[in-house]
This record gives structure tokens, C-alpha cells and sequence, in this order.
């Protein structure tokens, strides 16, 4: 069925269906130009044309119904058309409504139906067309003459099906005084109908009978319409091919003229009905646009479709709606009727609108008055300027350093427009107020509001703004742009413009151009300041993102936006003690005096002078010593007073330097650092300070973490209903209670650490994220032209852009600033050893002819790159697929078994590394509370009872130093599989301590916990993350490496903080977060569109908080206490830890197997309650079973599912117990065991694994460099070779200008005439 006008209004111009319409509606008004001249004129024609074509069509349609006299109903009449079951319904219900069918009078009898004289005076052919007719196929002629017809719209036409059916109208024509597209559409129109008409009689009649018969045509369809006589062809659609891609896909502006030009545009293939379907044509929609179509009315359908009037107070815009509704329903009396009777009662009802609205004026003068003083335009528009400048400066603010979890706009700025909305608009005010308000939210006028506002304040407030709007959309125009980009970032689609949502916000590319106009006036301002900035620090990764495609091409079904996400971070520089020797550009030398913090990234330092140059100047006199702020360009810090020397470089067992502030009293104990109150850090070059060293930083570390566990194990032992505590537990947890305080002092101890080696720890971070780079970081190329793009991006080097005329398109240049910067890059270990690799393969670039323009500035730029691995793919991947390596088959594996935890496979690089983490964490829990168990029950009650004269602090070492020894004593116990679990201890209490370091911004556990781990990364094939760990050392600590201040400031900005009173991040972690934000928008069709936006990542970021309120993520792991009881459980099984110390068992692979229970349900009670549905009262009766019994049989009656209640552990061997629990575990394989297993990787066998690495480091970096050397060596060679060749061309060049050109062989004959002569007077003397 066609579709009607009203859901074409009504929808908007979204699919094709819409455009096509339109554009065909703006194509035929500028075809007839003069069709409204005047609103006047068109509703004169209107009421004209009503008294006659009205009363005609009815007089019409009235004498239609009678049967001509010529023609009997039993007459079988020889018919050109289809049958009538397979007629459309309309078709079918017009021939039901003729009680006599009409039919097809035969062509040599043809009676035309037109009364007139032209008709009458009609001649019959002699020799008439003989044309083959079935007879089994009656055709009633349907026509504007015999049947009520609705005339079809451009919308309409477009939406065309096929098979359906419509009258032509092709109207006279006139050459001379038609439009020209009129004329051609009418007369190829007809030429195309006389062309179908003739098909079957083209070859077998002439030229004069074709002619004679197609005049009896034009007569016999002829009709009345407009006052002229026209022509109609009942057609019927057979192929429109553009329709399926029109219904559900946008026609794009540039395909317009395309789809609608007569030339080239879409079309509908017809047959004329009544005529063979192999004769068919093509028909324009442009033309159809130009024509008159028209098909049959239903009975009960309406003669007109609602027509809706502007409700405006102009007489002439209603007017205008008015002529273009007559000029749609030209032709049609019946809807011209209905047009003017709609636009009749519209009137009436503005009329008594406008009444009305006066009348309530009047009533309630005083109150308008007070609103229209409010809402006065001075008012408003001030108002509305203010905010939209706060906007636009918020906007603008997001280009540079900016805190990352942060609003647009702050909750105090929207306070004081609050505020202000209720000064200066204080009826505005009341009235938004009456309709918020409840019960539960009061506001009283005397007090201002407080940040933040409440939830009701903000929906005053938000409506006070889109009040505003809703007056004039040139007023706060960046303010609607803040919610559809907040509904871009969070991945949703905006809501419709016309929805009441989205009425007062713009349009997703108006938003986009605006951020763009935003972002190319203010990217110069950050750029300028990116270039001054001394220190800053970053991170790079790769970015894919796999985008679906509509419909599959070249046998692929997506496409992936492969590109790299950049980042920097703004330094927070360290405090310069006094006594800092400083160096200026200039040569002149001073001592600090005084240090404070300007701001975050600022320090604002007074100093006195003590060398000076002849550079100096007066004016860097007086900055100095009125104080001056750093860190600056050119301005190094030369020495620093609290580093102790630095250590050999080792790379195995490397000692990590400590950091400057890392003092304790000298001659205290560990236990007095981590247990005292005062925890006796003391200031560098204090008389009584003496430097801590790491391995001492370590021991305490291990320390405070053992005298907490005993606390955690404490608040496990709370006694339940279900099993009470024995009475050793019992006393156990009485002793804790009493040095409770001791153990919360060893819990801090780590936080008070951190604070005092860094006293700007726990400030919250800034970042700048970069547009994404087109280019992949994983290969030696994609590596170039990511670091040309980042080169570029932080301002160490300009490309030229520009053809110039002398070809320097793509030469490089370095900023005046690139060589006094630092930038120190945190990546995974892939990308490390790719940018380590970027000097040599730019020294290769050298040996190319014409690649010195650009090679020589990326090169000299790379000075000022640090790039290492940094923690987040060290430690929680790839420090986990150690543990996963050595422990999964055969032990861990068993543990998932026993506990059932799917989505594991001992691959956490690959494959959800959280779940890998979290079941490690159970694994933690359960082997460290079962080992404190059997300590318990080995140390006895004695232990942990009190000693005259010891002290809480005493009594607590002492239980440390016998938990310390019980533990070292299985490390050489022969019951290997004791010893295998206490080494993943082990292994876990390192990998959780580094974890938590990254948490706490411990910098100094982490280094040396990943020196710690070099040997186990060698053992387990890890042999990248050795070498890169090897070259960490270098870059760090070697004598080519950072310098002490240099080292220092790295380590306090080398974690991220996003929140205040958050955890720290690492580096890389962040880049991984930037990866996601970035996937998070909606995707742009193409992926340079997707670039260009991906500059407004931290505007759309702010945009999105600002939307939707940044919630704080309360989210928590799940304790898994059920998880970790069933493994302790496995354990007692086992008999692991036993209390027979001189047991000796030798570990097999089915050793925790055997001890697996296996699985007795599918599910809890609480899933299966899920999945069952309640049957109804009669269900129950009919098969007098319950819902519980009918969900048991159900399952029981599936052959693939495993009953479990008829396993029995007896009757099982190992190998059948372990398919049957890893069925429970998913798709999982069982593992073997490990070669690695029973060695110790953070041990003596990590040492051993390290053996010779050194050396085989030293000749790789030395390898390296004679590479590069070698290369240097033949450019310079080659350069020198081009230089002496270059010179001699030019002497060539100028003698033979001068034409003073010497002659090469003149001494060459002279020689060759002397040796001849002696020749021949040999030859005559012999």
C-alpha cells in the first residue's frame, strides 16, 4: 500500500524515500516558476476550479456505471489485460463493484467514449489491426471517468511498489508556451505509450495504419481534466530496483542531482495493462514529477489526509501552506474540498485562539507584566552571553593539561549562575520552582545555594537554559553543543531533533564544527606552550578498533581502524632544597635560597649568584634574585645535596640507588622503622641520617606484610553458628587483639613511606591526549612514522606541509627548544624495543639519496626521547604468565577444577587477564590461611602466650621469627608436593607486592621487585622482557643514562593519579584507558573521520561527565570466601603443610587430581529457579506433577547432559575424574606439567638462568653501535666523495663558460712524439 502523506510530515527527511521526495518537489517548482504568482490567485483558481471540475467528476463517475449499448454482459470480448485473481485488493475491489462487468470492446468495432464531434466523425480503418487476445482474461477498464481517484504526491511516487497500478495522466502540451521539461516529460511520456501500444504490430502493419490506429487510441482514452483534454494509461509497475536502497539508507547531497536528472536518474519500469509485458518502458521519477498519477480510491477511504496549518499570527505564511496544499491536489476535486474546508476551520479556531489568549490577558495583567519584565531581552541575553562565554572557555580550556575525571563546567560556576538565576529572574525563578518542587526539596529565599546543587536545582536550571533557547537558537549555542557530545562519547545515539530531549541542543556536525573552529583557534596557544615545557612524560600504544560492515565485500565482514593513541603527562617537578647549585643558559651559576609551589607544575625559587659570565645580563640578576619560576628551558639543575653514589652496573642482582630523601636515624632496626610511632626518617645531610639502603627497604617491606597477615588471619577467625573456634584459635585471636596496634602501624608503614620520599604523592595527574596517528607502532616503518607524528605533535620538530617552490615539501626542522627538552615515554615491551631500534634504522635512512632534509632533524630530536616498559604489561601480564607457566599444569589447573571458575586457560597475555588475577588472588587467600592453620597447630598454644617482661612489640617479632622460620624450614623439605606450594607462595607474595606498589605510587619497591624477576622471565622463554629489563638498568642507572636529578624526578612522576584519594596507575595503564575512551565514541563512517574527532577526546570526555554525572566506581571484586574454603578444604585432602615434618613424598601428576571432588549439581537452587517457570493449575492437574519434578525429568531426559547424581568417586580412575571436572570448567584442556615446576624462579634457579647475560648484552649494545658507526662511516665517505666531484664540475663548469678550457692530451703527445723518435732511431741504428 502506498504510504500516506501524514507519516511522511510527520517522519522528516531521513531514509531516501524522503529525500527523493523532496528533491523532486524542489526540482518541480523550479521547473514552473510561475504556478504561484500570488496567494490570492491560487485560492480565486482554487474556489474556480471547484465549481467545475467537482460537479464534472461526479456527473462523471455517476454515468460511468451504466453498460454502453453496443455491448451485452455475456459478451466474451478478446481482452489485453491479467486476470483478475491475480489483481492487487484494490483492483479487485474495483471490479467487485461493477454488478455488470464492462469489457474490452474489440479494436475493429472501437466506440470511443467521448460524446463530442471530434469522436463522432471518428473513421474505422478499412483493414483493421488483428492482434491475439486470451480468452480466458477479463479486463475492466479503469479510468478518471468510471472511478473516484486520489492523485498521487511526490512521496508517493517514490515509494512506488511493485505491482502496483496507477492511472498516467499526460495533459495536452504546447510547445511555445509550456516549460521546456514539461514539454520533453509529456511527449517522451507519450512516445514511450505509443511505443508499447504498437509492440505486437510493429513488423505486420505500415506506417499510415499505425498512424490512423494510435489517433483512435489518443481518442478513446481521452479525458477531461484542468479544462482540457488529456490523456490516461492504466499502468502497472513491474521493476523499480532503486526502492530497497532507498527505504532504508540516507541519499547523500552529492548523489542528488544523480538520482533525479531525466538523464541519468531512477526510474520505474511499466506495463501498460492491456498489453503484453514483454512491451514495457522506462519512466523517469523526474518525469512522473512533472505528470499527473492517480489510482483508484478504496471505499472507506478518506478523501483528503489531515492537513496541519502554521500556528502563526502571519496571515500570509498560512497562506503559503495554503497554495502549496491546492497546488499538491491539482486535479482532484474531492481533496481540493477537503484542503479548503481544513484551511476554513483552522481559521475558525486561530480566530477564537487569539480571543481567548486576550481575554486571559486582561485577567491576569499583573502577573504577565512581572514575567515579561523578567524575561526582558536585555536580560536574557545578558544572561545567556555569560554562560555561553563560560562554556566556550571551558571548551577552550580542554586543549592542554587537564585534570582527567573532571566537569565541563565545575559545580561551583553552576552555583553562581544558579544564584544569579534567582536574582535577577526571581518570577522566572518561582514559577520553574513551583513545578519542581516536593516535599522532600525546599529552597527558602533569604539563603544563597550551596555547591554542589541538588538534582531539582539543576533541572531548574537546565530548563531556566533551554527557556532561553526555545526564545532565540543564536543565544548559548556552545551550551547546546555540551549534551549530543556527551551522548557521542558514551556510544549513544543523539535523540531526534524534534524530540522534546533534543529540541534545545544542535545538530552532532554542528557540534563538530564548532570544537573544530574551537580547536584550530587554540591549538597555536598550547603548542606554544608544549614547546617551552623542559619535562614531560607520556606513552604511546596500539589502537584497533574492528567496525562491522552492512554487507560483506571481498569476502570480509569488517574492517579494522588500525593507529596508535598518544599521550602526555604535565611534570610535577621536585622541590629544590637549599643549597641547589643551578646553571642558566648563559653561564651564570647560583644557589638556591628559598623554593615553593607557584602551582602543580610550577615552583617559584629565589637564589644568590656566585659565577657569573660575560653573558650575564642585569635583568637575569634581578630575576634570580627576585625569584623566577621553574622549571625552565635551558635552566639545569647541576647538583642537589642528599644522593648517595651510584652502584655498579650489575644488571643481575642490579642494587637500586635509593632516592635522595630515603634517610633513617642512624643505628635503628627494621622492626623500629615499621612498628614505631615515630617512624625515624630524618632529612638528607642530618647529623644523625644515614641512607636506606634498598635491600634493607625490601626486608621491610616483607616484614610489614608478614605481621599484617597475622592480623587478616585474625579477622578471619570469626566464630560462626555453624563451627566454633577451638581454644588454640581462640587464644591465638586473643593475642592479636592485644597488638592490634602494632599491626595497624606495620599496615602504614608503606603509605608513610611513600609520603615521605615523595611529598607530592597522591596529587591528582594532568594529561594532554593527541589525535590518533593513522600509522601502526608494531613494525620498523609504522614505528617512523609514528615517531615523525609524535616528533610533530610535542613540538620538537616542524614538516613542512606546503609544495614550495623549491621542493621542500616533507623536510624536517628542529624547534629552537628540541634539544634542551626531555620526554620519557612508559610503553609495553614491544614498542620499547621498536623506538630502541628507531637510531639505527634512521642511520640507515642516511645511505638514501635526498633523505639528509629530514633524517638529520628526526635523529638529533631522538636525543631527547627516554623510552622503557613500563608496569602494567610487566606485572599484571607478563609477571602472571610466569606464575601461569610454571604452576598451571597439574596444580593450578586442579585448583580451577575443584572451584569450577571458567573463562581460564593459563594464558592471561591473551585471554582475560582480570579473571587470571582474580582466581590467583583466591589461590593467595586459601594457601596462605591454610598454611597459618598448620602453623598454629605446629607452634601450639605456648607460642602465643605473653612472656614476663616482653613487651606487645616483642611478643609480636618473636611470633614473626617463628613463622619466618616454619616457612624457610619446607623451603628444603623433601615432601615435594609441601614445597611446591610453598614456592607459589612465594611466587604470589611477589607478584601482589609489586601490584600493590603501582597502587601506593611505591616506585622504590618496584624497581627492585623487577630486578627480582629477570631470571624467572629467562627461564620461562620470556627472553624480550630479560633484555628490555637489561636496558631499563641502562637507561636508568647507567653512566650513559638519567643523572641523579634527572633519575629523581622521573621516579616521582612515573604513576598516573586520576582522582583525589584513587589509586595510582601506571603509565602505559592510562594509554590502555585512552584506547578504550577513544572506542567508546561512536564510530564514524570512515576512518580519517575518525581521526579528526579523535582530537576532542578530553572535550567529549568532559562533555560526557558533564551529561550524564561522573559516578565513582563502587564496584568490587566478590570475595569468593565459598572459592576459598573449598580449596583449603583440597588442601587438608591433600595433607599440604603436614604436621609430620620428616615426611617424604614425591610430587606425580595426578597428585591434586586424586583429591578433586568431583561436582554433585549443575547449579545452585538460586539458577535453577531461573530457569524453571511455574505452571498453571491445570497443567498440574493434568500430569499431576509439580514444576520442580517436570524441570528435573526434562533434564534427565536430554542424553548429552551429564546426570551428576549417579557419579560415584569410587568408581572412577584419575583419568575419568579429570575429564569429568574440567566438563565443569568449560572449554578447557588438561595441561602437563611443567619442567619449571620444583624450581625456585625467584631463586637460585633464576640465577642460574641469568648466567652470561651480561656479557651476551654488552656484545648486542656493542654490536649495535659498531653497526651504526659503519653506517656513519660510508655516508660520510659517500658525502666527501659528492663533495670533491661537486667541486671539480664546478672548475669545469666556469673554465668552459670562459672557454679557457686546458687541453688534456697536449703532454700526452709531446711524451708520445719523443718516444717515437727514440723508437725509430733504434730501429735504424740496430
Amino acid at each position: 500500500m502506498l504510504a500516506s502523506r501524514g507519516s511522511y510530515v510527520k517522519a522528516g527527511p531521513t531514509s531516501g524515500f524522503d529525500f527523493m521526495a523532496l528533491a523532486l518537489k524542489d526540482h518541480f517548482h523550479a521547473t514552473f516558476p510561475s504556478t504561484i504568482k500570488t496567494i490570492s490567485g491560487v485560492i480565486n483558481t482554487a474556489f474556480k476550479h471547484l465549481k467545475t471540475s467537482f460537479f464534472a467528476s461526479l456527473k462523471g463517475v455517476s454515468s460511468a456505471t451504466s453498460v454502453p449499448s453496443n455491448v451485452t454482459p455475456s459478451q466474451s470480448t478478446p481482452s489485453q489485460s491479467i486476470q483478475q485473481r491475480s489483481l492487487p485488493s484494490r483492483s479487485r475491489t474495483i471490479v467487485q463493484s461493477f454488478p455488470t462487468p464492462v469489457p474490452f470492446p474489440p479494436m475493429d468495432n472501437y466506440v470511443t467514449h467521448d460524446t463530442s464531434a471530434a469522436a463522432a466523425d471518428t473513421v474505422v480503418d478499412e483493414n483493421p489491426i488483428t492482434q491475439h487476445h486470451r480468452l480466458d482474461q477479463q479486463y475492466v477498464a479503469v479510468s478518471c471517468a468510471n472511478q473516484a481517484m486520489r492523485k498521487l504526491r511526490f512521496q508517493d511516487i517514490v515509494r512506488l511498489k511493485h505491482n502496483d497500478e496507477f492511472i498516467l495522466f499526460i495533459p495536452p502540451m504546447n510547445k511555445k508556451k509550456d516549460p521546456k521539461a514539461f514539454y520533453k516529460a509529456c511527449d517522451d511520456n507519450l512516445k514511450k505509450m505509443r511505443k508499447i501500444v504498437m509492440y505486437d504490430v510493429r513488423n505486420t502493419t505500415t506506417k499510415a495504419q499505425r498512424d490512423r490506429y494510435w489517433e483512435a487510441e489518443l481518442q478513446r482514452r481521452r479525458v477531461q481534466r484542468y479544462g482540457r483534454f488529456g490523456h490516461e494509461f492504466h499502468v502497472r509497475v513491474l521493476a523499480y530496483p532503486e526502492r530497497a536502497r532507498m527505504e532504508y539508507d540516507p541519499i547523500a547531497e552529492s548523489e542528488k542531482n544523480n538520482l533525479i536528472l531525466p538523464e541519468t536518474g531512477v526510474g520505474v519500469t511499466v506495463q501498460l495493462i492491456g498489453y503484453s509485458p514483454v512491451a514495457n518502458s522506462l519512466l523517469k521519477l523526474f518525469d512522473l514529477a512533472l505528470l499527473d498519477l492517480y489510482t483508484p480510491k478504496a471505499p472507506d477511504e478518506p478523501i483528503y489526509d489531515e492537513v496541519r496549518f502554521p500556528n502563526s499570527q502571519r496571515d500570509d505564511m498560512v497562506l503559503s501552506s495554503l497554495a502549496k496544499e491546492l497546488m499538491e491536489t491539482k486535479g482532484d476535486a474531492t481533496a481540493y474540498i477537503s484542503v479548503l474546508m481544513q484551511y476554513y476551520n483552522s481559521e475558525k479556531k486561530r480566530k477564537q485562539s487569539d480571543q481567548s489568549t486576550t481575554k486571559i490577558v486582561k485577567a491576569d495583567a499583573t502577573l504577565t507584566s512581572q514575567l515579561t519584565s523578567d524575561a526582558s531581552a536585555e536580560k536574557l541575553t545578558a544572561f545567556a552571553d555569560e554562560v555561553d562565554r563560560a562554556y566556550l572557555t571551558a571548551m577552550s580550556g580542554s586543549l592542554g593539561f587537564n585534570h582527567v575525571c573532571e566537569y565541563l563546567i565545575s559545580p561551583e560556576v553552576n552555583t553562581y549562575f544558579y544564584n544569579k538565576l534567582r536574582e535577577q529572574f526571581p518570577y522566572i525563578h518561582k514559577a520553574l520552582y513551583s513545578v519542581v518542587a516536593t516535599k522532600y526539596f525546599k529552597e527558602t529565599d533569604g539563603d544563597p545555594v550551596v555547591s554542589p546543587l541538588h538534582d531539582k536545582q539543576k533541572q531548574i536550571l537546565y530548563l531556566f537554559y533551554g527557556l532561553i533557547r526555545a526564545r532565540s537558537l543564536m543565544l548559548m549555542r556552545h551550551w547546546a553543543i555540551v549534551e549530543p557530545l556527551g551522548y557521542f562519547y558514551k556510544g549513544n545515539q543523539q535523540p531526534g531533533s524534534k524530540s522534546m530531549g533534543a529540541m534545545f541542543s544542535s545538530d552532532i556536525r554542528t557540534c563538530f564544527e564548532k570544537l573544530d573552529a574551537i580547536y584550530k583557534a587554540d591549538i597555536e596557544v598550547f603548542n606554544n606552550r608544549l614547546e617551552f615545557e623542559p619535562v614531560l612524560y607520556g606513552a604511546f600504544d596500539n589502537y584497533q578498533r574492528m567496525i562491522q560492515k552492512k554487507n560483506q565485500t571481498g569476502h570480509k565482514s569488517a574492517i579494522t581502524h588500525i593507529g596508535t593513541a598518544i599521550f602526555l603527562k604535565a611534570d610535577v617537578p621536585i622541590d629544590l632544597p637549599k643549597g641547589t647549585t643551578v646553571i642558566t643558559p648563559f653561564g651564570t651559576r647560583f644557589n638556591v635560597i628559598t623554593c615553593s609551589r607557584h602551582e602543580s607544575g610550577k615552583l617559584f625559587v629565589t637564589g644568590e649568584i656566585f659565577e657569573t659570565t660575560n653573558m650575564t645580563s642585569e635583568s637575569e640578576k634581578a630575576l634570580i634574585n627576585g625569584g623566577a619560576l621553574m622549571p625552565r628551558i635551558g635552566w639545569d639543575v647541576q647538583w642537589m645535596p642528599g644522593f648517595v653514589p651510584r652502584p655498579e652496573i650489575t644488571y643481575h642482582k642490579q642494587v637500586v640507588p635509593p632516592p635522595r630523601r630515603a634517610y633513617v636515624k642512624d643505628g635503628v632496626t627494621d622492626a623500629e622503622v615499621v612498628l614505631g610511632q615515630d617512624r625515624m626518617f630524618r632529612e638528607p645531610l642530618q647529623s644523625d641520617g644515614v641512607s636506606l639502603t634498598s635491600e634493607r627497604m625490601h626486608s621491610m617491606h616483607c616484614l610489614s606484610q608478614r605481621l599484617v597477615d597475622f592480623g587478616t588471619y585474625a579477622n578471619y577467625l570469626q566464630p560462626s553458628e555453624e563451627q566454633d573456634l577451638s581454644p588454640l584459635q581462640k587464644r591465638f585471636k586473643a593475642s592479636v587483639d592485644t597488638v592490634q596496634k602494632e599491626i595497624d602501624l606495620a599496615r602504614k608503614f608503606q603509605r608513610d613511606l611513600v609520603h615521605h620520599i615523595n611529598p607530592n604523592a597522591g596529587q591528582v595527574d594532568k594529561m594532554f591526549a593527541f589525535p590518533l596517528s593513522p600509522h601502526c607502532e608494531t613494525s620498523h616503518e609504522g614505528m617512523l612514522m609514528v615517531y615523525a607524528d609524535m616528533g610533530k605533535s610535542f613540538r620538537l620538530f616542524d614538516i613542512e606541509e606546503s609544495n614550495t617552490a623549491g621542493g621542500n615539501v616533507g623536510r624536517c626542522s628542529l624547534t629552537p627548544t628540541s634539544r634542551k627538552r626531555k620526554i620519557n615515554l612508559c610503553v609495553d615491551a614491544l614498542s620499547s624495543k621498536m623506538f630502541r631500534s628507531l637510531y639505527l634504522n634512521l642511520t640507515k635512512k642516511l645511505t638514501e639519496i635526498g633523505s639528509a632534509q629530514y633524517v638529520e632533524a628526526l635523529l638529533n630530536a631522538l636525543s631527547s626521547f627516554t623510552c622503557q616498559h613500563d608496569c602494567f604489561h610487566e606485572n599484571r601480564m607478563h609477571r602472571q604468565d610466569v606464575i601461569w607457566r610454571q604452576f598451571y599444569g597439574c596444580v593450578l589447573q586442579a585448583f580451577q577444577a575443584e572451584t569450577r571458575t571458567l573463562r581460564i586457560n593459563g594464558d592471561p597475555v591473551k585471554n582475560n587477564v582480570q579473571t587470571h588475577e582474580a582466581f590467583l588472588e583466591v589461590c593467595y587467600r586459601a594457601l596462605k590461611r591454610h598454611r597459618m592453620n598448620c602453623f598454629l597447630e605446629k607452634a601450639g598454644e605456648e607460642c602465643f602466650t605473653r612472656l614476663e617482661a616482653e613487651s606487645e612489640r616483642d611478643m609480636l617479632l618473636r611470633w614473626d621469627q617463628t613463622f619466618s622460620e616454619y616457612c624457610s624450614n619446607w623451603d628444603e623439605s623433601s615432601d615435594e608436593p609441601t614445597r611446591i606450594c610453598n614456592n607459589l607462595i612465594k611466587m604470589l607474595d611477589a607478584y601482589f607486592r609489586s601490584a600493590n606498589a603501582v597502587k601506593k605510587q611505591d616506585f622504590w619497591l618496584g624497581e627492585v621487585e623487577n630486578i627480582l624477576w629477570h631470571g624467572a622471565y629467562k627461564a620461562c622463554s620470556k627472553k624480550n622482557y630479560a633484555e628490555e629489563g637489561m636496558h631499563r638498568i641502562d637507561t636508568l642507572y647507567g653512566v650513559n643514562g638519567m643523572t641523579d636529578v634527572e633519575l629523581e624526578n622521573f621516579r616521582m612522576n612515573r604513576f598516573f593519579i586520576m582522582t583525589e584519594l584513587g589509586d595510582a596507575m601506571s603509565l602505559d595503564e592510562v594509554n590502555e584507558l585512552l584506547n578504550s575512551w577513544f572506542k567508546k565514541c561512536l564510530v564514524a563512517p570512515t576512518f580519517q573521520l575518525n581521526l579528526d574527532r579523535s582530537k576532542h577526546i578530553m572535550t567529549l570526555m568532559k562533555c560526557g561527565y558533564q551529561t550524564f554525572e561522573r559516578k565513582p566506581n563502587r564496584s568490587k571484586r566478590s570475595g569468593q570466601e565459598e572459592n576459598v574454603e573449598k580449596l583449603i578444604r583440597l588442601f587438608e585432602r591433600a595433607d599440604v603443610y603436614p604436621s609430620n615434618d620428616t615426611l617424604s613424598r614425591v610430587f606425580d601428576d595426578n597428585f591434586f587430581w586424586t583429591h578433586v571432588k568431583i561436582p554433585k549439581a549443575t547449579g545452585t537452587k538460586k539458577d535453577q529457579d531461573k530457569e524453571s517457570a511455574e505452571l498453571s493449575s491445570g497443567m498440574k492437574g493434568m500430569f499431576n506433577v509439580s514444576t520442580a519434578s517436570t524441570v528435573a525429568c526434562q533434564e534427565r531426559d536430554d542424553p548429552m547432559e551429564v546426570d551428576d547424581s549417579d557419579v560415584e568417586d569410587e568408581e572412577m580412575d584419575t583419568d575419568q575424574r579429570v575429564e569429568t571436572s574440567l566438563k565443569f570448567c568449560g572449554n578447557v584442556q588438561r595441561k602437563n606439567r611443567s619442567p619449571l615446576l620444583l624450581k625456585e624462579l625467584l631463586g637460585v634457579d633464576g640465577d642460574d638462568a641469568m648466567h652470561g647475560m651480561k656479557e651476551k648484552h654488552l656484545k648486542t649494545f656493542a654490536r649495535t653501535h659498531n653497526r651504526i658507526q659503519a653506517v656513519k662511516i660510508v655516508n660520510r665517505h659517500f658525502e666527501g666523495k659528492i663533495e670533491r666531484r661537486m667541486q671539480a664540475l664546478e672548475v669545469i663548469t666556469a673554465q668552459a663558460s670562459e672557454k679557457t678550457f686546458p687541453s688534456r692530451n697536449r703532454q700526452w703527445k709531446s711524451q708520445y712524439k719523443e718516444v717515437m723518435v727514440e723508437r725509430r732511431r733504434n730501429i735504424n741504428s740496430a
